[in-house]
């Protein structure tokens, strides 16, 4: 029997996959999905919620950020029973406030712009 482990496929945007390993029978032993969230890769995790069990689960964390880490487990609600958690997962999504592209920044003329440089030494 393989472990029931969760998978955490990737994170973007805040958006976490969760699948479980091939062929596992995890419908028939969890009824729910927790899921954890640290700032640093060793922890320490505190739960950030808890999801109905479904293949595949997602769960949406609207304050994910490139800086936290996450890991899933899979519960029974009933009977407390427990899977291992999933490996390490971190945030890749590209966010906005983090990115912002050259072409789009503004500069007031004359105060060493690209084009107000370009133009003095022609």
């Amino acid at each position: 029997m393989s472990v029931l482990k969760p998978i955490i496929d990737s994170i973007v945007n805040g958006i976490l996959p969760i699948s479980p390993p091939s062929a596992a029978p995890v419908g028939t032993l969890f009824d729910t999905v927790r899921i954890f969230r640290a700032t640093g890769v060793n922890g320490p995790y505190s739960m950030i919620a808890e999801i109905d069990f479904s293949s595949p689960a997602t769960y949406g964390d609207l304050t994910s950020t490139p800086q936290l880490y996450y890991k899933a487990q899979y519960y029974h609600s009933i009977t407390m029973v427990s899977s291992v958690f999933s490996e390490v997962a971190q945030e890749t999504g590209i966010f906005s406030e983090y990115t912002v592209p050259e072409s789009t920044a503004t500069y007031p003329s004359g105060t060493g712009s690209p084009e107000s440089t370009a133009s003095s030494t022609l």
